[in-house]
């Protein structure tokens, strides 16, 4: 089938690339965007578009941010625009069987992950933190159930040893979106036969919430460093010092195991930053974010501050 109008539905930073690749494309039309309503944000609490949103508006897109997408009302909205497929990315939402069958080919989502490794809403993140080696990108069916559906194309792609949340997440998004573009030649090509997944190897990822950003520093300093780099920037992982948060940006594991209670500072080091004490080695912090302040290298920290061996980061 060949395929002209698509729909696409999406909401984060993740599914830009592949809106704005897509809208490139000539052979393709966006006879509408679909995204989550805008959402109040900063100390106004002032109502802020989504990604996808903005963008949309950017490239004079239709756009439509329904509060319930898979509504009859809505369903019927999106079949009377007579789409040949529908293409999801980070909506944030699920699809009604109504709405999946709304277009002849129906409906398929990007996920950054090796499904069925990783369903759910934080996959990147679940990937650094687990120090996972390799990840990649999944486009499949929807179906009933969330990130379910038989795939239609996969690959992987390594994690570097460094590499943060904000990294990976963009790299992934710009794989995303090339995945995308072949998967669709392929379409006008040829059938694809999709690939049900395997239901006995399925795990699952949660919403990051707060007690999931908090570092416990008997853990291990890779655990630790782990936790740092699936949440950098931001949300950050953090603990308190004085009572105050303090966010943990990069750090790395130190060649020198703890000498003191885990979350003391042991020592600083110069032009770098400091150590603190895990539940092994210490951990060598690097970038730092104290409350209200922006994000600033760990020995630059130091030097505005009276002793710190021996002080504690916990509440």
């Amino acid at each position: 089938m060949r395929i002209k109008k698509i729909i696409f539905v999406g909401t984060s930073e993740f599914a830009c690339p592949s809106l704005l690749e897509l809208a490139s494309r000539k052979d393709y039309q966006i006879p509408l965007v679909v995204s989550q309503p805008d959402k109040p944000a900063g100390r106004n609490l002032k109502l802020c578009p989504s990604p996808v949103s903005a963008l949309a508006r950017d490239l004079n897109l239709p756009l439509e941010c329904p509060e319930q997408i898979s509504a009859p009302e809505f369903v019927d909205r999106i079949s009377a625009l007579q789409p040949d497929l529908i293409i999801t990315a980070s909506y944030g939402g699920m699809l009604g069987k109504a709405l999946r069958h709304a277009a002849p080919l129906g409906a398929i989502n990007l996920h950054p992950s090796l499904l069925p490794k990783y369903r759910g809403a934080s996959p990147i993140q679940e990937a650094l933190r687990n120090g996972d080696s390799f990840t990649g990108i999944s486009i499949f069916r929807l179906s009933a159930r969330m990130d379910a559906g038989p795939i239609l194309a996969q690959k992987a792609f390594p994690i570097a040893e460094s590499e943060n949340y904000a990294e990976l997440h963009d790299r992934l998004a710009s794989e995303a979106a090339i995945m995308l573009m072949e998967l669709l030649d392929n379409l006008q090509e040829r059938e694809i036969i999709p690939e049900p997944q395997d239901e006995a190897i399925a795990s699952y990822c949660h919403k990051i919430e707060k007690q999931d950003m908090l570092i416990n520093w008997k853990q291990s300093a890779v655990s630790i460093v782990n936790l740092i780099r699936s949440l950098a920037p931001s949300p950050a992982a953090f603990q308190y010092l004085e009572d105050q948060p303090i966010k943990f940006i990069r750090a790395s594991v130190s060649t020198e195991k703890s000498a003191g209670e885990p979350g003391t500072i042991q020592e600083l080091v110069k032009n770098t930053g400091f150590t603190i004490n895990t539940g092994d080695y210490q951990l060598l912090v690097s970038l730092i974010q104290p409350a209200g302040k922006k994000i600033m290298s760990a020995w630059a920290f130091t030097l505005g501050q009276r002793s710190l061996p021996g002080t504690k980061i916990w509440k």
